[in-house]
């Protein structure tokens, strides 16, 4: 439910970023999120490895790796988002 009850795009976009770049693919985590919040992984990834001609060596194995990440990063920093409280408790 993230995006309705729980925030972590910023999590995603920093994961994403760092294993880019481990790929030779520079985009901050803001351009990132601006782009592609919202797009799945896989699709994120095939579509920036296309646009700087870089062959994808594993992707499955790039989405494990991200979500691994994400799950790290998040640990006890998840905030709530606005308003979500209201909405399950009611």
């Amino acid at each position: 439910m993230d995006g309705v009850v729980s925030d972590t795009e910023k999590f995603q976009a920093k994961a994403t970023c760092e294993l880019l770049l481990q790929n030779g693919i520079h985009i901050s985590p803001q351009d990132l999120t601006r782009r592609f919040a919202g797009v799945p992984a896989r699709e994120t990834f095939q579509m920036l490895f296309s646009e700087f001609h870089k062959p994808i060596q594993d992707i499955k194995l790039l989405i494990e790796q991200r979500w691994k990440r994400v799950m790290e990063y998040a640990k006890g920093n998840i905030q709530e988002m606005p308003g979500s409280r209201d909405l399950i408790l009611t």
